[in-house]
């Protein structure tokens, strides 16, 4: 091929070459957009499916939820009725369930007839007398209590959903006429009875009862029916070991020479230490106690008014949370219902609930790292001799406790705490000054230190009374009377087989169940309501000193 061919040629040479240059870079163009469209594609679909199991989840998660655990999600930590009554005393008869049944109504018939601060105050003793007549009338359907012996110990709260028709128009109000009668043999004394109820406007009916047994359910009903109901449940002394050389202090008294063996975790290698025991109802900080590595021995049910809860307040020894109770005990050695829902702190609760008879309270003469306000305020103490029981704070032990104290103590002389340290079984040593006089125990001179036995420090309170309290030590009756009751008790109450339920109930009163007649006005009862905008009215405002 000649040149001029060739150079004619080479044109269509060079333009083949160019075309398929083009050709190649549209081709890959085109793949590249096809990867980066189906890349595209796979990505939004990986997106569409994520979302779709998303959704799927959160629905399954959200129909559980609605389904399985509404409760537990959508109840509040904390909660309590805020319109009951005032606490009142049910002394040393057996009647806790009468006193919770009339705590009962009575909040029922003020949130009715919204009576706001004011209550209607319904008497124990009338309704004792009704029961005693219905087992009197109808001896076949009377419950087997004492009731049918003419007694109104040991009784239920239900009877006034099961007898009803019977009690319905028999609820009497709290006549002056028809006191509380503490003594025993007095159960079916009430003058003015007969003639209230021929003119009683009050009528009431029970519905929708119910026993609830488990702590979720309990809350679930408080917060949804916002009422108060009756709480029964077994009650326990709890027992505390304190081995018998562990102080000079027990060595030679009876418990110790008549003592069983300690428990494992406080034996020694030879396994022949032994323990005195002491025990407690509850704690003086008006908590009931739960003493996880002995079964506790029985000592009967108790009904009380199931108020509220809170699931993060918490008690030495127990995990977080419980209930709280309105008892029949008095305002000693109790607390707020405010206090216990961590409404208020434990400085308001002192000038609500001052327990000047808790060992806790009392200040140490020794003021290092104390309050200020509590520097002039030493607790000077009296030892009582024979014992001293306040309020229904309980122990079956106080004998052991005693005598230890009678070789170290005499009431001629006052005492002030100087020093507690932890001891054995969660006892606690405390170290007292002791003087002839007040004014002698802050000189030294005129002091001496007393080691005292170990024991709960709550059984100090058997021993000694606080000096020169005042009026201003009084518990207010109209917001005291609180009981905290653990969950962990509750759970120990289940294991051991022991009472323990909650009687829910609707209660209804007629129309015209609010039409005052005279006895009712005398029964009619005005709370004193205190509350409060900061954390220091712990002291009394006009001297600016503790209240006690």
């Amino acid at each position: 091929m000649s040149r001029s061919e060739a150079s004619e040629s080479s044109p269509l040479v060079e333009g083949s070459t160019q075309q398929d240059a083009s050709l190649r870079k549209r081709s890959s163009l085109m793949y590249g957009l096809s990867v980066f469209l189906v890349v595209i594609i796979l990505l939004f679909s990986s997106l569409i499916l994520m979302a779709i199991n998303v959704s799927a989840t959160y629905d399954i998660l959200s129909a559980v939820d609605k389904t399985q655990q509404p409760e537990q999600y959508m109840l509040p930590k904390s909660f309590r009725i805020k319109t009951v009554p005032s606490v009142k005393d049910q002394a040393s008869r057996g009647t806790c369930w009468d006193f919770a049944t009339m705590r009962f109504l009575e909040e029922r018939y003020n949130k009715q007839f919204n009576l706001e601060k004011q209550y209607l105050k319904f008497s124990e003793q009338a309704h004792g007398k009704s029961m005693i007549d219905f087992c009197r009338q109808n001896p076949k359907k009377c419950p087997d209590t004492p009731t049918k012996d003419g007694s109104a110990t040991d009784g239920q709260a239900s009877w006034i959903y099961h007898f009803n028709e019977f009690l319905k128009d028999k609820l009497v109000p709290d006549m002056k006429s028809c006191p509380y009668m503490p003594q025993e043999g007095t159960d079916e004394v009430c003058p003015g009875y007969e003639e209230f109820i021929k003119s009683s406007p009050i009528k009431y009916s029970i519905e929708n009862y119910k026993a609830l047994y488990q702590i979720d359910d309990i809350k679930k009903a408080l917060v949804s029916k916002n009422s108060t109901f009756p709480l029964i449940t077994e009650l326990f002394f709890q027992q505390f070991f304190i081995p018998c050389d562990s102080t000079l202090g027990y060595k030679d008294t009876k418990a110790c020479l008549t003592a069983e063996l300690c428990p494992q975790f406080l034996q020694n290698q030879n396994y022949d230490r032994k323990c005195t025991i002491m025990d407690l109802l509850t704690t003086a900080e008006a908590s009931f106690l739960t003493r996880t590595y002995k079964n506790p021995t029985t000592i009967g049910a108790h009904a009380m008014l199931l108020v509220g809860y809170n699931d993060e307040f918490s008690t030495p020894g127990n995990s977080p949370g419980g209930f709280i109770v309105l008892n029949s005990w008095g305002p000693q050695l109790s607390h707020s219902a405010e206090y216990f829902t961590g409404e208020i702190s434990r400085r308001d609760d002192d000038y609500l609930c001052p327990n000047a008879e808790n060992p806790k309270n009392w200040v140490p003469v020794d003021h290092e790292d104390e309050d200020k306000w509590k520097l002039r305020n030493t607790t000077v103490l009296r030892y009582i001799k024979d014992g001293y029981k306040p309020g229904h704070f309980h122990t079956s032990t106080p004998s052991v406790f005693m005598e230890a104290l009678d070789k170290l103590l005499s009431d001629s002389e006052v005492y002030a705490i100087l020093k507690i340290t932890d001891s054995v079984d969660a006892t606690h040593r405390v170290v007292l000054k002791a003087a002839k006089s007040a004014q002698d125990i802050y000189d030294e001179k005129f002091t001496r230190e007393i080691v005292l036995p170990s024991a709960p420090i709550d059984m100090l309170a058997f021993a000694f009374e606080p000096m020169g309290t005042s009026d201003l030590s009084s518990n207010f009756v109209d917001q005291c009377g609180y009981y905290f009751i653990p969950y962990d008790f509750v759970r120990k109450v289940q294991e051991t087989g022991g009472l323990w339920f909650v009687e829910q109930m609707d209660v209804k009163f007629e129309a015209g169940s609010d039409k005052m007649n005279d006895m009712m006005k005398e029964a009619l009862h005005e709370q004193t309501i205190i509350e409060f905008v900061s954390h220091t009215p712990w002291l009394d405002d006009e001297n600016m000193v503790p209240r006690y």
